[in-house]
């Protein structure tokens, strides 16, 4: 639209801020009328994300990495994207494993939606494997996976080449130890 030129009124302030919002979003209200190619224009991308959006169980593990490799790796290249890969996980019934490799897979995602992926990866209660390469940011993101971790029966987790101080090594066995399963 045109530049804007004057000032906004509190109203129209709150409504600009409301519609940045990730929770101001009704995906599921959006979602009969979202075409997965409007989400993203690569295909490896659209095939799981219409996987998840269907629950065919044809993905059953979902990797965020730097590179695509095996079934189930993904890198968002938007926060829109990553907001619905979210949204699409939460509601698999098939999705067992989830991971990381990389610390760089969501250089082109704002923290409002990366903290909101990891919030829906925390609503997914059928994930049983974590697995986790290189992410120098493991403990934050081992946090953000709490409900996770606590609401699920994880049966492996594995954690390679990441950095861990004693005190995050603690709190991933105290969050193993509260888990519910």
């Amino acid at each position: 639209g045109p530049p804007v030129t004057g000032g906004t009124t509190q109203g129209e302030e709150s409504a600009c801020e409301m519609s940045s919002s990730r929770a101001a979003v009704d995906y599921d209200a959006l979602e009969a009328t979202t075409a997965i190619e409007d989400i993203t224009n690569d295909e490896y991308s659209q095939e799981i994300l219409r996987s998840l959006r269907d629950d065919d169980g044809d993905v059953t593990r979902l990797c965020i990495c730097d590179e695509a490799y095996d079934i189930g790796d993904y890198r968002p290249e938007s926060s829109e994207e990553l907001d619905w890969l979210g949204h699409f996980a939460k509601k698999s019934t098939h999705l067992d494993e989830f991971g990381m490799c990389e610390s760089g897979a969501f250089n082109k995602c704002s923290q409002q939606s990366i903290d909101g992926f990891f919030e829906d990866i925390g609503k997914c209660n059928r994930i049983r494997k974590f697995y986790f390469h290189c992410i120098n940011d493991l403990p934050e993101i081992i946090r953000k996976l709490d409900p996770a971790i606590k609401n699920n029966n994880i049966t492996h987790c594995t954690l390679e080449e990441c950095g861990l101080r004693e005190t995050d090594v603690n709190h991933i066995f105290a969050a193993f130890r509260d888990m519910t399963g």
